[in-house]
């Protein structure tokens, strides 16, 4: 799995598979870096919308579309085997560093009576 950078048009996003390791049956790591700590803010923040089409974008996204050549030698390295006792320690460190918020469903709600609005009706007969 590389960490190069994913490029599409002139969006620059991280590759961040170290996120993603329990589905490949590795031991998630802990604490990872942040996807704004491989891409900076200025790169990962482009945009065409209100610049004319010029070949600067080109020039401005190449050294990323460069990083591709080096792919196969920015990979991550294997973890030991998931196992329940690091899910656990995993989930020890992530818990208080998420805000978890509840949002209970109204179970009775209030029946919706479509009603026209701004619409002059007339009839001819």
């Amino acid at each position: 799995m590389t960490t190069t950078a994913l490029v599409y048009d002139v969006y620059i996003e991280a590759h961040c598979p170290d996120r993603v390791r329990r589905q490949f049956g590795q031991r998630q790591l802990y604490p990872v870096l942040s996807a704004l700590d491989r891409v900076q803010r200025h790169d990962h923040s482009l945009l065409r919308a209100g610049q004319p089409f010029s070949n600067m974008w080109v020039a401005r996204v190449q050294p990323w579309v460069d990083g591709w050549d080096q792919a196969e030698e920015n990979v991550v390295l294997p973890t030991p085997v998931h196992t329940e006792a690091s899910y656990r320690a995993y989930l020890s460190w992530y818990q208080p560093k998420t805000r978890c918020r509840l949002i209970y469903a109204d179970m009775h709600p209030e029946p919706h009576v479509a009603t026209p609005t701004g619409w002059l009706c007339t009839t001819s007969g």
